[in-house]
């Protein structure tokens, strides 16, 4: 008995001075968190953007193209005012289509155009796939918010489910009057970064970032977003 102590209590000693605590679950707060990935989440809210991209294709077709989905394209017909454009390597390149409505648009059709031609789905397409976008990202900010749980994930559903079949949403997005579907896309994507920024302590500077970032674009994009 007496030859043991010696060895229980070196053994104390080295245990005790561990910077961590072992507890009876065995982690520790050297322990890392297995990332783990909500299926039913994602194919959630897949199902609400699939049900929106559908409910838009139906709608492309039935109306001609307005003047607000089609303002993009003055910078293909006429150069822009010598404010709005910037020259690089002997190319002018616009950055903005008005005052108040930058080129960012112009700049995503500009490939497209050259593709696939003008055309209706050409002009609309690419904002149906924004709003289905939207819908996507709406779903998952409504999970941030609410937190885990079978409320939750109750709530992001009948929300997304919601803004997919709302007529407004739908028709603004298809035919983009304003033009207002990228604003949707960045204003929705942007809160779910910055709620993600607000929520993480550890590795939150790129939700920052990529929040920033979308405000930005949604400010270039047209300056109403503010």
């Amino acid at each position: 008995m007496l030859s043991r102590r010696p060895a229980r209590f070196a053994r104390s000693i080295c245990f005790g001075a561990l910077p961590y605590t072992v507890t009876l679950s065995g982690k520790n707060s050297h322990t890392k968190e297995p990332h783990t990935t909500d299926v039913t989440a994602h194919l959630v809210a897949c199902l609400c953007s699939f049900l929106f991209m559908l409910l838009s294709l139906c709608l492309i077709p039935y109306a001609g193209i307005q003047e607000d989905e089609a303002l993009f394209s003055i910078p293909f017909f006429h150069p822009s005012a010598r404010e709005f454009r910037v020259r690089i390597f002997h190319h002018t390149i616009p950055i903005m289509v008005m005052s108040y409505v930058g080129a960012l648009k112009t700049w995503i059709y500009w490939p497209l155009v050259g593709w696939f031609g003008s055309s209706v789905w050409t002009v609309r397409v690419p904002m149906a796939l924004a709003g289905a976008i939207t819908v996507f990202l709406f779903y998952h900010l409504v999970r941030e918010i609410q937190g885990t749980g079978p409320r939750s994930a109750f709530a992001a559903a009948a929300g997304a489910l919601l803004l997919a079949t709302d007529p407004v949403f739908l028709l603004t997005n298809t035919f983009d009057w304003g033009p207002v579907a990228l604003e949707h896309l960045f204003l929705v994507g942007g809160c779910l970064m910055m709620v993600r920024f607000g929520k993480r302590q550890v590795g939150a500077l790129p939700y920052l970032a990529g929040g920033s970032f979308c405000f930005g674009l949604a400010l270039w994009n047209k300056a109403l977003f503010l």
